[in-house]
């Protein structure tokens, strides 16, 4: 039996025991000639072989432990792994700054939420992405939370997997703002973290307690959180086909 070797700090374990991966972290795969190049000087110093992931890194696979450490140093970056009970770096397309297609912005909503919430603890990992159209290059509909840009706004999606559970995901709300989309993912965050069980996914947790008690539960901490400085109240409006929350009414209290 192979004996595992104790995992560097912000290295990532192979098949191999001897040799390890690191993934600078590049928020949504955007940056810029020079970060290009140290990591590909760093790839060539230490011979590693250089993987695209699926999460919009580049991971460098193949260091020997006691070369991890000087390995980040020469990145010019603190090592890190986010890996277990976590909230993932947030995936996200390039949105209308420069995808003709996008119909949303994406990168300053994107790296807002990365800086909000990557590494966060959670209940169980948490995957998150935004893609500025229907097209959905990000795949938002299978993630734990999902937004998709449309002409009106942007859709909110919860509960998706494409692990061995694999499902769609259920269409929170629709057309909302960037502000409105920070406030209600906090919300989905608040409630999420209070009350799933650990390892229990969003959607695990929602198919748990049913999706009309998980909508009502986070507008309940949106209205809340929008009652300390906005003196309304909210109707929320459900598609009787679908089962999709299709638009908010709002009166004056």
């Amino acid at each position: 039996m192979i004996k595992m070797k104790k995992i560097p700090l912000g290295a990532n374990k192979q098949v191999n025991p001897e040799i390890f991966a690191i993934t600078p972290y590049i928020p949504g795969g955007l940056m810029n000639a020079s970060k290009l190049k140290k990591i590909a000087e760093v790839a060539e110093k230490y011979n590693l072989t250089v993987k695209i992931t699926s999460g919009q890194q580049i991971a460098l696979i193949g260091l020997k432990a006691d070369k991890v450490e000087q390995a980040w140093k020469d990145l010019g970056m603190k090592p890190e792994s986010i890996t277990g009970l976590t909230c993932r770096g947030v995936r996200f397309c390039p949105g209308n700054t420069f995808c003709k297609r996008a119909r949303q912005e994406t990168i300053k909503l994107g790296k807002k939420l990365d800086t909000r919430w990557r590494g966060t603890k959670t209940p169980a990992k948490m995957k998150i992405s935004i893609s500025g159209c229907h097209l959905s290059c990000t795949a938002p509909a299978i993630r734990d939370i999902g937004i998709i840009g449309t002409d009106d706004g942007y859709n909110i999606l919860v509960g998706g997997s494409g692990a061995h559970d694999a499902r769609i995901a259920w269409t929170l709300i629709k057309n909302r703002t960037a502000e409105e989309v920070e406030v209600i993912f906090e919300a989905i965050m608040k409630f999420y973290m209070e009350n799933a069980k650990i390892t229990e996914r969003v959607g695990n947790l929602i198919k748990r307690i049913g999706i009309e008690k998980f909508r009502r539960k986070v507008f309940n901490l949106v209205d809340n959180k929008y009652l300390q400085y906005r003196p309304t109240t909210v109707k929320y409006e459900y598609m009787e086909d679908d089962d999709q929350l299709c638009g908010i009414k709002k009166e004056e209290s």
